[in-house]
């Protein structure tokens, strides 16, 4: 029974804690740690079919660790879903990041689905990752971007794809506890000798956000 009361005393005391005592926390790490649902548009074209669209519904996680102190981390995603037939794996991706909180470069090895039918093929990928914290606030806004270039080309294979991602965030962490939202969009882009692909997505999503304040 006592440490049920000790429990709640320490629930009330996060709770209706004042905002102050909140503003400026500091961790000696930030991790991020974000399920998210996309809802994706994907449109396709071979010189072998008529231009066709497919839209569907992508779920997974993103997860990234950094040390503030080295600028070293570490980050990786995983999508699964069913733009075309079964649910199967999309993207799964894992790289290392370098630089500050506000500003990385990201160099990663990807694998994803790629036309025609819907083909594993794996890309090295190089990149930036600019956040914008505003104040405590507890907004972040953030653009990503990077250049994708299949395995292959590294064999000399010039059929090999190559591409571009954009993606852009605005999200929210809340005081009392390190739980955030994000809203954002992503576009990718794909060609390769007579095959273009192009998928854009919403993308919703929430976890555990740890990030020190200034």
């Amino acid at each position: 029974m006592k440490t049920l009361q000790m429990a709640q005393l320490v629930l009330v005391a996060v709770l209706f804690a004042p905002r102050a005592a909140f503003a400026q926390r500091t961790y000696p790490v930030e991790l991020q740690i974000m399920p998210l649902t996309q809802s994706v548009r994907r449109h396709a074209s071979t010189s072998l079919a008529a231009p066709q669209s497919t839209t569907g519904t992508l779920t997974g996680v993103e997860a990234s660790l950094i040390g503030p102190s080295s600028g070293l981390g570490l980050f990786g995603r995983f999508l699964q879903g069913n733009l075309v037939g079964p649910k199967q794996r999309m993207v799964a991706e894992g790289g290392v990041a370098i630089g500050e909180q506000d500003f990385k470069i990201e160099f990663a090895y990807s694998e994803r689905l790629y036309i025609p039918a819907d083909s594993n093929v794996k890309f090295v990928r190089g990149g930036i990752n600019v956040t914008e914290f505003l104040g405590s606030s507890g907004v972040a806004v953030r653009f990503r971007a990077g250049y994708y270039s299949a395995l292959e080309r590294f064999k000399k294979d010039k059929l090999g794809p190559d591409g571009w991602q954009g993606e852009t965030s605005v999200s929210y962490t809340w005081d009392r506890l390190p739980v955030f939202a994000q809203l954002g969009y992503r576009i990718e882009r794909f060609r390769s000798k007579g095959v273009d692909e192009e998928m854009s997505s919403l993308v919703l999503g929430g976890g555990i956000w740890l990030w020190s304040r200034k």
